[in-house]
This record gives C-alpha cells, sequence and structure tokens, in this order.
C-alpha cells in the first residue's frame, strides 16, 4: 500500500498556527456564518405561507398557530410544549383545537433560563418565579424541571407511540432544543409537526434543527413561517 500524500509545509505550518492560535471564539463571526446559512434555507423554502404582521387581534405567531389548527382539523393530536412561560401559546392551541381525545403537555422549569440565551437573555430571565400557569382544561398537564430530568421519565411513563405529534418548540436555547429533538427522534415520524418559536435564532433553534435533521437525515416540508425574519417557522415531516 502507498502512503499518502505528505501535508505541504505550510499547510502543516497553517494546521499548526489555528491549533495553538491565541484568538478567542468570536460569537460575531459564528453568527455571520449562520446567519449565511439560514439565508440559504430560506432560499430553499419559497412561496409558503407566511405571516409577517398583525391582523386585526392575532399577532403574526397566533396567525401561524391558527393556521396549523385548521390544517389538523379534528385529528386528535398529542400536543408537546417546551417552553411554556406564561402558557400563552398552550391557551391558545385548547382554546382552538377542541378534540376531547387530544392531549398537551407542558414541560418548563418555570424559574427562568437555565443557561444564558446568547447576549439575548440571561440565566434565570424568562422566570414566572416557579409559577405554573392556570389553565382550566383537563386535557392539560405541566411538567416543571429541566427537559432533561422530566422529558425522560414522561416518555417512560406515557405511551406515544403512534400519536398523532405536534411539537411546540419554544426552547430558545441550543442545548434544550437538541436534546427534545434527539429525546423524541424514536416518535417522530411522517405526519409530525414541529413549530420553532425562535427559528431565526441561529446559534441556537435554528442551529438545533439542522444539527439534528442532518445527523438523523429526516425529510421534511416547511408549513408556514411568522415574524419579520422567520421566527416561528413550522415543518412536517415527510418520511
Amino acid at each position: 500500500m502507498q502512503p499518502g500524500p505528505k501535508p505541504t509545509k505550510w499547510k502543516a505550518k497553517l494546521k499548526r498556527w489555528l491549533a495553538e492560535s491565541p484568538l478567542p471564539y468570536s460569537i460575531t463571526l459564528d453568527s455571520v456564518n449562520r446567519l449565511a446559512r439560514l439565508n440559504d434555507w430560506r432560499k430553499q423554502h419559497p412561496n409558503i405561507p407566511y405571516f409577517a404582521s398583525r391582523s386585526g387581534d392575532e399577532i403574526a405567531r397566533d396567525q401561524l398557530y391558527t393556521y396549523l389548527i385548521d390544517q389538523i382539523g379534528d385529528q386528535e393530536i398529542t400536543y408537546l410544549e417546551f417552553g411554556v412561560y406564561r402558557g400563552d401559546s398552550m391557551r391558545y392551541w385548547t382554546h382552538k383545537h377542541r378534540n376531547p381525545r387530544s392531549q398537551f403537555f407542558g414541560f418548563d422549569t418555570f424559574e427562568g433560563l437555565p443557561e444564558s440565551w446568547g447576549n439575548l437573555m440571561k440565566k434565570g430571565d424568562l422566570s414566572t418565579d416557579g409559577n405554573v400557569p392556570k389553565i382550566d382544561d383537563p386535557r392539560v398537564r405541566f411538567f416543571k424541571g429541566l427537559f432533561q430530568d422530566t422529558l425522560p421519565s414522561f416518555l417512560v411513563s406515557n405511551s406515544l407511540e403512534g400519536k398523532r405529534l405536534v411539537i411546540n418548540n419554544d426552547s430558545d436555547l441550543y442545548s434544550s432544543t437538541l436534546f427534545t429533538l434527539c429525546s423524541l427522534h424514536p416518535l417522530i415520524r411522517k405526519g409530525t409537526v414541529i413549530v420553532f418559536d425562535e427559528f431565526s435564532s441561529i446559534l441556537h433553534e435554528f442551529r438545533a434543527a439542522e444539527d439534528y435533521f442532518s445527523t438523523f437525515r429526516r425529510k421534511y416540508e416547511v408549513v408556514a413561517a411568522s415574524g419579520q425574519f422567520y421566527d416561528q417557522v413550522a415543518i412536517q415531516l415527510v418520511e
């Protein structure tokens, strides 16, 4: 067997310089690179239903929800929401989708972000001081704690096999978003709808979505989007 080509001197020097470089990580450079990837993604998914501004009493995100709920119709769903905060999205879905057999599960620490969300928010922001939203609907249940602690035990105790899942991922953080997607992977099948509430957060939800779909080689279609810069994106698995 012939040995492979030896690296040229300049390549070896460049590799050594990069390995030993004192240059710090730059969130700005990382953001610029990811922003270009998001722009490429947008170009690959043109001509989709897009809700960019308020219409009547509905904000853009609620218009996206209404569109999805209308598409789902009366089908029984299992709705999983990660990042509940004060429960606005949960109230909207339970109010609009009335199938009595549907179930709604919300996951949140209710004590704020477990880590800083880039330069946007600090650890502990988005706290409700541990208070769980009060929603008078027997179909709703909340699970308090880190997703890494509550989701695994939930999946052991609740059989979701064969259920029509709607996953509302308002996790904000890369780590939280990727964890929920990977944990639910065995249950994510054709027809599953996933909403990313902060899709334009390029170093977090967008990055997690890219990593999940490329790692597991899942194919999807974009159902709709909303916000000023694809803030919310809804996709549906096609296989």
